[in-house]
């Protein structure tokens, strides 16, 4: 049998991911959910699909939780494989789950799922399934970063404590074996962060055969109390391809490097704005850390998913991460999408959308056209990066990239 692709509503495997990042900043042992809307994804989901058969076939079906096929409008008996008749046939599966994405896969000879099956939530609009190349034989639900063995270039120990380096900044996979006693994690940028009390990245561990903490963003690793073990670290990271280069006398050439390497950092299923706390995609640094993704590493795929996060559910109720102009920056950041990679499909897919989102600060506008704060809701964010001005009814700033943002929907019209 043909092995089908993983399919799903279009966008929910962007959610999935997107909660389990806005869900994951620490403070000093808590967790701070993000302070704007998490996308959510549905529960139940049909998929369909037309066949016409010269002769009989059969089908495996691949879901979790709950799963049901329908063939020309008749459920089926639950079974491991599923005959089809020759002729011209409806097939529809449904797919129910309560803590993940409806997912499905659909293996056969003839028949199996791919780009061309459509699905809806039961709103009766259907449209084309979701895919990715991230995902090939496990399920969505339960995709996770890559991640590659680090050997640290330093292991120093003393009477009350033990310090790894590794040399570089990177999401780090701790693993502790044959721990015997109990004690404390102390993640860092710097040696100095490590013995600091403003140190925000901290885990505990207890006796046990092997412990595996979460990815964390460090390039130092204290461990206090029984630091007497084995330890394994891993990096996660994204799979890219390195499309450029840059040959200058420093400090050009190292302005480049750590430059790309902060790049590579922070790109991961989506643009963070730093992979140490906050682990939220923002607007406002997406839309650049686009534009030189273009030129370095041409990672398309970061870009739509980041999009689609950034986006958010269908009703919009709040502005992207609550902040007037990070929704334009949204804007803007899918038509420089478009210059850059020509996906017509992709901007088609979104820009009702983009629309939507636009639309959504029309009654913010006053009788010039111009946005006016005082006619806004209250608990919107009226922030604009690495400034002191006071953000008044009529800001300059915002006022621009509002103008921006009717451009570019205007371009992609």
């Amino acid at each position: 049998m043909t092995h089908g692709k993983w399919i799903w509503k279009y966008r929910d495997f962007e959610f999935l991911q997107a909660r389990r990042y806005l869900l994951s900043r620490e403070e000093r042992g808590a967790v701070v959910p993000a302070f704007f809307e998490i996308p959510t994804t549905a529960h139940s989901v049909r998929f369909r699909t037309k066949v016409t058969l010269d002769a009989p076939t059969e089908i495996r079906v691949a879901a979790e939780q709950t799963v049901s096929v329908v063939l020309d409008g008749v459920r089926l008996s639950a079974a491991d494989c599923y005959a089809i008749p020759a002729g011209s046939h409806r097939l529809e599966v449904v797919v129910g789950n309560e803590t993940g994405i409806c997912a499905l896969r659909v293996d056969g000879d003839v028949i199996h799922s791919d780009e061309n099956w459509e699905a809806d939530d039961y709103s009766n609009r259907f449209g084309r399934v979701g895919t990715s190349p991230l995902i090939g034989a496990e399920s969505p639900n339960t995709y996770r970063l890559p991640e590659r063995p680090v050997q640290p270039a330093a292991d120093e120990r003393t009477a009350d404590d033990r310090v790894l380096d590794f040399g570089c900044d990177g999401m780090m996979h701790i693993a502790l074996e044959h721990v015997t006693g109990s004690g404390r994690i102390f993640y860092g940028e710097s040696r100095e962060e490590l013995y600091s009390d403003r140190c925000v990245i901290v885990d505990s561990f207890h006796p046990a055969p092997r412990i595996d903490f979460r990815p964390r963003g460090c390039r130092y690793v204290r461990l206090t109390g029984a630091a007497d073990c084995t330890v394994t670290a891993y990096e996660s990271y994204l799979p890219v391809t390195d499309r450029s280069s840059f040959a200058a006398d420093a400090p050009w050439q190292a302005i480049y490097d750590v430059s790309k390497k902060t790049l590579a950092l922070c790109t991961r299923m989506f643009y963070l704005d730093g992979i140490k706390r906050d682990h939220w995609y923002w607007a406002g640094d997406a839309y650049i850390t686009a534009l030189m993704d273009y030129y370095s590493l041409g990672n398309f795929e970061a870009v739509k998913r980041t999009l689609i996060a950034l986006r958010g559910s269908e009703a919009v109720r709040m502005p992207i991460n609550n902040i007037p102009g990070y929704s334009f920056y949204y804007l803007m950041m899918l038509h420089d999408y478009y210059l850059y990679s020509g996906d017509a499909d992709f901007v088609a897919r979104n820009y009702d959308f983009a629309r939507s989102m636009l639309e959504f600060f029309a009654p913010v506008t006053d009788d010039t056209g111009f946005l006016a704060q005082s006619k806004s809701p209250g608990g919107w964010w009226w922030f604009i990066d690495w400034h002191d001005l006071e953000i008044g009814t009529y800001n300059c700033v915002m006022q621009l990239l509002y103008r921006q943002a009717l451009a570019s929907m205007g371009a992609l019209a």
